[in-house]
């Protein structure tokens, strides 16, 4: 069988950057307020001694050094603003309604999907739920990929997971030339995608300016196999136990949710690492026993995590 080999949540493999490793520009990098009024000083001293021969001697009760701190702390303000208007013009790190301007430029022409549409008739009105900024960044960064006409793995995966707010994840396969089979998982029904759900894909997949003339494509919802995680955690001496639990807890089900894509393995040392809070010294993970490896055509859904307290390291 020859694949598309599309692993880290399918979309983002397909960009050709990835977006989580891209730092902020370095000549934009933050500045404190201290850094500001230092260099502002030692530019107040070169203009005394150019002019005077003198040294300026910095002094808090000094008319001028209170000037210094009131244009210094206003210099670090218009930097700060300045750094965020930057920052959300970068696909990388715009959010929310910056964002959605972003995908409305000419570039992108991609509106962020509606998930859940919006409920007037309750009181109060339902707001409608969004794409959350994360998954409409990765479908931005796709759109290229859709103008293609060759019927690309890119081109497929656009598509569906444009076709419907509800399409939380999708993969593209090649079982033999000519044949695309399309695996969709959805964000209600714990992942598996409805029938309608799959007509939809299917349908924005069967379009002429979409699918090549030779393509038989299908679609099918991807399966959708549970499991649980159990573990116990060794504290070190005054740490607060319970505290501990729920900080590991949370972390594991952060990243259980962050690995419900297709083809995401479960791994035990993905557990382990996630657990690993502060205060904790080690960890004994009962469940899953082994590795929860993924296909293309699968994806796993943490059903629970259960932490308990298995002693105090001495």
């Amino acid at each position: 069988m020859s694949t598309f080999d599309l692993s880290t949540s399918t979309a983002s493999t397909l960009s050709a950057v990835d977006l989580s490793k891209l730092p902020f520009p370095e000549f934009l990098a933050d500045r404190n307020y201290e850094t500001i009024l230092a260099e502002m000083i030692a530019d107040v001293n070169n203009f005394c001694v150019e002019k005077t021969g003198q040294s300026y001697i910095a002094h808090e009760a000094d008319p001028a050094y209170i000037v210094l701190e009131a244009c210094a702390y206003r210099r670090w303000m218009d930097i700060k603003d300045y750094q965020a208007q930057i920052k959300n013009n970068l696909v990388a790190y715009a959010t929310g309604e910056w964002l959605d301007h972003l995908g409305a430029n000419p570039d992108f022409k991609c509106p962020r999907l509606v998930i859940v549409p919006a409920d007037d008739t309750t009181t109060p009105p339902t707001e409608a739920v969004m794409e959350s900024d994360d998954a409409y960044r990765a479908r931005l960064v796709l759109t290229n990929e859709g103008y293609t006409t060759a019927g690309s793995a890119g081109s497929y995966l656009f598509h569906a997971l444009s076709a419907d707010g509800d399409v939380r994840d999708a993969s593209v396969q090649s079982p033999i030339p000519g044949q695309v089979l399309v695996c969709v998982m959805s964000y209600s029904n714990d992942g598996v995608a409805s029938a309608a759900l799959i007509d939809a894909v299917q349908t924005k997949l069967s379009a002429d300016t979409v699918r090549p003339l030779c393509d038989a494509v299908t679609t099918q919802a991807a399966t959708i196999n549970a499991y649980t995680v159990t573990m116990s955690i060794v504290t070190y001496p005054e740490t607060d136990i319970t505290d501990a639990i729920a900080r590991a807890k949370t972390s594991v089900q952060a990243y259980c949710e962050s690995h419900r894509r297709i083809g995401h393995d479960i791994t035990r040392a993905g557990l382990i690492a996630a657990a690993m809070v502060l205060g904790v010294q080690n960890i004994s993970l009962t469940a899953p026993a082994s590795d929860l490896i993924t296909d293309l055509s699968t994806a796993r859904r943490c059903a629970s995590v259960t932490v308990t307290h298995a002693e105090v390291a001495l």
